[in-house]
């Protein structure tokens, strides 16, 4: 409701929320038939929130807030067993919002130490089944389907393709997959539903040896060096619009008219199942809840 409502437009809201329009629309729907008033008026211009749509949304805030309190209580009341957390972070999220848990957690629970280490996406699954970490958060793509590892999935994000600024596919008003496949890409490794619809007898890359993932044909290990490869080339690149927010606003980043409902980035809290978690921990995870739901809610300009 929060996204359709500041957005004014299905379309809009359904790609930063991650989901199809049609099924945003559903949802939607459903919310009112169980309401039994309308959210939202609708118009072939615009959509716009009822007042009985704009109450509504009002008393989810509250609610969501208490939420988040009551999740920090409860984490606290339960924190007296470790005073230190261990993580292991993929690199897009320790980019985006993972500096903004350790903020929470540092203000909240100054008491509580941590210890985060980076590492690639794809080892993060080995790490969860590890003793190093308490949990590691990241992609959790083929993570899902390891049944020893808990995952706690956050919302799906929309990604973006990004080139320079007169790059031959900048300032069109429309592209294709066929078109963006004419150049290389500039990305990490990508777990296997990227593999199910990029095609691999373009210039983008191709699929590993064991099929398990996508390679780029510029493979890179940090969102600076994917952004890097695009600013020095002609290279496309995947990445949060957040990673790449300085070059956008310079005008040196452009992202491309592409937001197919699969380009998405699919995170999560992943632990070894059986494990528990100490209190510290259970403190960390309300603290990245908060942090990730803020990150990609809040509006840009904040």
């Amino acid at each position: 409701m929060e996204a359709l409502a500041r957005h004014r437009n299905y379309r809009r809201a359904a790609l930063e929320l991650g989901v199809s329009q049609s099924q945003l629309s559903r949802t939607i729907q459903s919310l009112e038939r169980e309401f039994g008033f309308a959210l939202f008026e609708r118009t072939r211009q615009s959509v716009s929130i009822t007042r009985s749509g704009a109450q509504v949304l009002s008393e989810a805030e509250i609610l969501f807030k208490a939420q988040d309190a009551f999740a920090a209580r409860v984490a606290a009341i339960r924190s007296k067993s470790t005073d230190e957390v261990r993580i292991g972070v993929g690199p897009w999220v320790s980019r985006t919002w993972e500096p903004r848990a350790i903020a929470e957690l540092a203000r909240t629970r100054p008491e509580i130490s941590i210890s985060m280490r980076e590492m690639d996406w794809w080892k993060l699954a080995d790490a969860a089944l590890g003793d190093e970490f308490d949990m590691v958060l990241g992609e959790s793509g083929e993570i899902e389907r390891i049944p020893e590892i808990i995952v706690e999935r956050f919302p799906e994000r929309p990604a973006g393709v990004f080139v320079r600024a007169g790059h031959p596919l900048a300032n069109r008003n429309e592209v294709t997959l066929d078109q963006i496949a004419q150049f290389p890409l500039a990305a990490p490794r990508l777990p296997p539903r990227a593999a199910q619809v990029f095609p691999t007898a373009g210039k983008l890359g191709r699929l590993s040896d064991d099929g398990r993932y996508f390679l780029p044909r510029i493979e890179c290990a940090t969102p600076r060096s994917v952004i890097g490869a695009a600013l020095a080339s002609d290279a496309v690149c995947i990445a949060l619009k957040g990673l790449c927010a300085g070059e956008i606003g310079s005008g040196t980043i452009v992202e491309l008219p592409f937001h197919p409902p699969w380009l998405h980035v699919r995170q999560a809290i992943m632990y070894a199942r059986g494990r528990p978690l100490s209190g510290a921990a259970l403190a960390f995870r309300t603290a990245a809840r908060v942090a990730e739901r803020k990150y990609f809610c809040e509006p840009e300009t904040a």
